[in-house]
């Protein structure tokens, strides 16, 4: 997880290198066509909106502090209060 200014977000954790951390975002794109198994490119009639995963890299020196829970499930779970 990373803190915005006011919000706390959680992430999933793709890996670790010198350069900083990566963790899996997403973004929602328009797609306006598809490729075929030649390559052609095939329009569509309707663009779709759809949803892509990405790696973000966070770099070390943008990093103050970092907390893991060892739960793997623990988003599955509904809280109480």
């Amino acid at each position: 997880m990373f803190f915005a200014v006011n919000d706390i977000i959680c992430n999933k954790l793709l890996g670790v290198d010198e350069i900083g951390i990566w963790l899996e975002g997403f973004v929602t794109g328009t797609v306006y066509g598809d490729k075929d198994e030649d390559g052609n490119v095939i329009e569509l009639q309707k663009p779709e909106k759809k949803d892509f995963r990405m790696g973000v890299l966070i770099p070390w020196n943008n990093i103050d502090g970092i907390f893991t829970h060892a739960e793997k499930n623990m988003f599955n779970k509904k809280i109480g209060f």
